[in-house]
């Protein structure tokens, strides 16, 4: 009998620590940011993106914030050119970003932009609003042609 106390008190205690394991980082609401990126009015053509090399990615990197301290959030664009950038789940923190558009054909690395509008050389800030926290906000269609101008 003392043998199988001794296993259900060691079976309660396990169960205890596990359960004070599980708690997770509680990732804080932000805002969803959408939009849709165009060039001369029209999708920008994605050479290979039925065989998963070809893709349009939109990046969105904090202004004001060291390196070490920015979080860079992506999304891929549709065959549309829709995107939706969603952050840890919950949305981007508002704030200054820096709108980079990245339009690969022969996977990460390849750029048919020639950098115009990387991480670093964009020309497009944009606000994520704080009032639209828990919320979406929307960029609307965003044509490079007329940003780069």
């Amino acid at each position: 009998m003392p043998c199988i106390l001794r296993l259900c008190g060691a079976s309660g205690l396990l169960c205890l620590v596990l359960a004070g394991c599980g708690g997770g980082q509680v990732v804080p609401k932000g805002v969803i940011v959408t939009g849709t990126v165009v060039q001369n009015g029209k999708t920008l053509d994605v050479p290979n993106r039925e065989v998963g090399l070809g893709n349009v990615l939109i990046s969105l990197v904090p202004l004001g914030q060291s390196q070490a301290q920015a979080t860079v959030e992506h999304a891929m664009a549709d065959k549309d050119g829709a995107f939706k950038v969603i952050g840890r789940g919950r949305g981007v923190p508002p704030g200054k970003y820096r709108l980079a558009v990245q339009q690969q054909d022969r996977g990460p690395g390849s750029e048919m932009l020639k950098g115009d509008f990387s991480d670093k050389t964009s020309p497009m800030e944009v606000a994520i609003p704080a009032d639209k926290l828990g919320g979406t906000h929307s960029l609307g269609e965003i044509d490079l042609a007329k940003v780069k101008k």
